[in-house]
């Protein structure tokens, strides 16, 4: 096939596409609201079919000079969201929400379960697609699904190992280290309980966001750890 043979403009991958979107207008948990999507199918609020694209799309070819504002429009809308080469397009999302905030999570599950359902679809009626859900909010919370894989088990190990053994080789007594353990937790419960209220439930200074960040937990509990032996031992 010629690259240049405009094969996003197809009628099964316009069905396809048009599935998609409905599903995205219409995920269960995490609503986008309707002016969130921009892509080759969709403009204005509006589903563009592939008759309809074809009609605006041959009222203003090169050379020919079109009154229609519509098909002048999308033109230039697909200038923005279809490759030159007419074998990718992208669908831009803007959520009315925070898209890295406390709906990110559920929204990225959404997302790739709804993607996955419509390309195994396509793929079983020999469509040749692939979608990619690429962005801030995968990314963070493909980086916060790995960090607390991992992160419970080696601090809970580190914690382990320094509160109990070394404190009870280092000091003979195996009292300190389970004392040491519960003043650990104590410090903790505290500091993440204020952090939640007053950021969280209470929101003092009128605080913005969706809660306390994912990252918050991994950076504070070695620091509080530290602080807390250092301050109780010595």
């Amino acid at each position: 096939l010629c690259p240049f043979e405009q094969r996003i403009l197809n009628h099964n991958i316009f069905e396809v596409h048009e599935k998609l979107i409905e599903g995205m207008l219409r995920l269960a948990t995490t609503k986008m609201g309707r002016n969130a999507l921009r892509s080759l199918w969709y403009m204005d609020d509006r589903f563009i079919g592939y008759e309809e694209s074809m009609r605006l799309l041959n009222e203003t070819k090169p050379g020919f000079i079109s009154n229609n504002t519509m098909a002048v429009a999308y033109r230039d809308h697909i200038s923005l969201v279809k490759s030159n080469m007419g074998s990718a397009a992208v669908i831009e999302l803007t959520p009315s929400w925070n898209s890295v905030g406390g709906h990110a999570a559920a929204w990225v599950r959404e997302m790739r379960a709804l993607i996955d359902e419509i390309e195994g679809d396509a793929h079983a009626k020999n469509i040749p697609i692939s979608f990619y859900f690429e962005g801030m909010a995968p990314i963070m919370a493909d980086i916060k699904q790995t960090m607390y894989a991992s992160a419970p088990y080696y601090m809970g190990a580190t914690i382990g190992l320094v509160v109990l053994f070394l404190t009870i080789i280092s000091f003979r007594s195996a009292f300190i280290g389970v004392r040491l353990m519960a003043t650990v937790a104590f410090s903790l419960a505290w500091v993440f309980g204020l952090v939640v209220i007053l950021l969280q439930d209470i929101r003092i200074s009128h605080s913005e966001g969706d809660g306390v960040h994912f990252i918050v937990p991994i950076v504070c509990v070695p620091v509080l750890v530290g602080l807390t032996l250092d301050y109780d031992l010595f």
